[in-house]
């Protein structure tokens, strides 16, 4: 499974001009190159501290060590050909954006345990993550400061909660919290509290030139609830946006959730529990289960784009099906392998198979996660 490779201490990365287009040439990786980023993986993963024995001790060293680690910087595509970039929206490689070395099985783990006090308004995860949960609109300008300063890059990662449709009786629920994420900070906006207004100094974040709101599948069902509470959507709020999972589906990341996709970029899953997830997001007091999770939904977001970004700087090829990590990719051809017909996208292929029960001939890699339309190596898989 690939994991993200960072770059050495200060050094920065520059875009590959080649690498941009699929048809840049196979470049496999040399001995020397494998053993270089093993080595750099090692140092930045905290596998080393993460295998000590468990205590303060240990959690506190790892803490030390994460924040004595620079982020590593990667600037933005001087000369890339990727289709869209005549618009904002879709320009997801023309700015800066900056990644925090992360211990990320230490992160995960997080949303198992309870690290969280209720009671307090602020809180510590692994990994050096720092919470805040506004709960009144006094809290909001100290939080949105915090939030502010901790940011590297212009990025910003957003997320809605709302109450499951079938608790609010016969109305339709409103936007219950807001998380809003940069690196290493996430800030939860309980909108419920606040009488489901935007008050200004949200309002002033969010619509601010000088920032990227980057979501994931936000048009799905985001976006109607977010007219449905403030009478307004993304296009009147939201200066500039990008949308992960789009740009997971140009690199060749069909049909996959953010935990999916976190899977397949940062290399571990994040988990999930239903019981979390349709949980009553308007009670008078989050849990802890609830402020984990909605803090990582939006932390994750933001830095598997930058993850991706990362590896779109300078790709390399996957070992299985010699696509190029980080590349743009054509569109598979969603082509039925027993009848001539051909579809749109994965979700009408996935349709037609199950009422045919016939066969695509679209494939995943089952290195590095991705569908092509060729012939399938040995290591792939059919589209379920």
């Amino acid at each position: 499974m690939p994991s993200v490779m960072l770059a050495a201490d200060n050094a920065c990365i520059e875009p590959a001009a080649e690498a941009h287009s699929p048809a840049s040439p196979l470049r496999i990786k040399s001995a020397k190159r494998q053993a270089a980023e093993a080595l750099l993986q090692r140092r930045y993963s905290g596998s080393e501290l993460t295998s000590t024995s468990s205590g303060t001790g240990t959690a506190a060293k790892r803490q030390r060590t994460q924040k004595q680690r620079p982020a590593v910087r990667v600037p933005a595509c001087s000369d890339c050909s990727c289709e869209g970039r005549s618009r904002v929206e879709e320009s997801w490689c023309s700015q800066d954006v900056a990644l925090p070395p992360m211990d990320w099985p230490a992160v995960m783990q997080s949303a198992i345990e309870d690290q969280v006090d209720h009671r307090s308004h602020c809180h510590n995860l692994p990994g050096g993550i720092r919470v805040h949960v506004v709960s009144t609109e006094d809290q909001l300008p100290d939080a949105l400061s915090a939030l502010r300063r901790s940011m590297q890059d212009s990025c910003l990662a957003i997320d809605l909660e709302w109450k499951p449709e079938g608790w609010a009786g016969n109305c339709a629920s409103k936007i219950a919290l807001m998380q809003l994420a940069s690196g290493s900070v996430a800030v939860l906006v309980r909108i419920c509290r606040l009488g489901f207004r935007l008050p200004p100094a949200l309002r002033s974040l969010l619509s601010d030139p000088e920032l990227t709101l980057v979501g994931f599948s936000w048009d799905s069902s985001d976006e109607a609830k977010m007219k449905q509470t403030f009478g307004e959507g993304r296009r009147n709020l939201f200066a500039r946006y990008l949308d992960l999972q789009q740009i997971g589906t140009a690199l060749g990341y069909h049909g996959l959730g953010l935990g999916a996709l976190t899977h397949q970029v940062l290399g571990s899953r994040p988990p999930k529990c239903r019981k979390v997830t349709m949980s009553n997001w308007e009670q008078k007091r989050l849990t802890a289960k609830q402020v984990q999770y909605a803090a990582l939904d939006a932390i994750l977001t933001g830095n598997v784009y930058r993850s991706l970004r990362l590896w779109h700087a300078s790709p390399s090829a996957c070992t299985s099906c010699h696509q190029m990590l980080g590349a743009v990719l054509p569109p598979p051809e969603w082509t039925c392998r027993d009848c001539p017909r051909s579809f749109a996208s994965i979700a009408a292929l996935q349709n037609h198979k199950q009422q045919k029960r016939h066969r695509g001939i679209a494939g995943v890699c089952g290195e590095c996660g991705r569908v092509h339309s060729a012939a399938a190596p040995r290591s792939s898989q059919s589209v379920p």
